[in-house]
């Protein structure tokens, strides 16, 4: 009469609470759902901003170190050939990078270079190009230079991160596979014009995509 009782109907018990098979994969499930939003929110405040040099030769494997905001350089007085170094920063762990660039375009192209990613799709060369690139392991560094562009400012403007122009998107895909807008973008400045401080001060906000394109309609 009081036979063992089958596996498939046998209870769990989880710090000495009764768990039904139905509670045990609510509570499952709820472990899962705050491991989730733990990686999303960890991978949600990465910033994205531009880190100018004078020109020189560069390649990929001598980019500058810009290990945190304090390091880019956001600001060239005078004008003439810049080397041009998107940074993204404040990060905790992605796989994927979605970007546009956009500048004056009395300045001409750009020759740009990605660096460091496993693929890479498009290209940027005019103003509101954008590339997609994806690594196969997930990158824990707080920041990564993914390239370097070759610009010749001829006045006074900025350089900007922007949305990739054929998908609108800019941010980043985390280690879980989800992707998220960054938090803010700083803009850097040449021949004269300020750039916004990825640390914070007057720009601590970074701008937003509608402020960017104003400045170039």
């Amino acid at each position: 009469m009081f036979g063992k009782v089958p596996v498939k109907q046998r209870p769990r018990h989880k710090d000495g609470v009764l768990m039904t098979r139905p509670l045990l994969f609510a509570f499952l499930l709820s472990v899962m759902v705050a491991a989730l939003a733990a990686c999303a929110s960890a991978g949600s405040d990465h910033k994205i901003a531009i880190h100018v040099l004078p020109h020189s030769s560069r390649a990929c494997g001598n980019l500058p170190e810009v290990p945190g905001c304090v390091d880019i350089n956001h600001t060239l007085a005078g004008c003439g050939d810049v080397d041009v170094y998107p940074v993204i920063y404040d990060i905790s762990g992605i796989t994927g990078i979605e970007i546009g660039l956009t500048w004056p375009e009395a300045w001409g192209s750009c020759a740009f270079t990605p660096c460091g990613m496993d693929f890479t799709i498009s290209e940027i060369h005019w103003p509101g190009d954008g590339i997609s690139g994806t690594w196969l392991e997930c990158q824990t560094t707080r920041s990564i230079v993914i390239g370097f562009g070759w610009l010749a400012p001829t006045s006074a403007g900025l350089i900007c991160p922007s949305p990739h122009r054929i998908s609108g998107f800019i941010g980043v895909t985390d280690c879980s596979y989800a992707e998220f807008g960054p938090s803010a973008v700083f803009c850097a400045g040449v021949c004269g014009a300020e750039g916004d401080d990825p640390c914070g001060g007057p720009s601590s906000e970074g701008k937003t995509w509608g402020s960017i394109k104003s400045m170039y309609r």
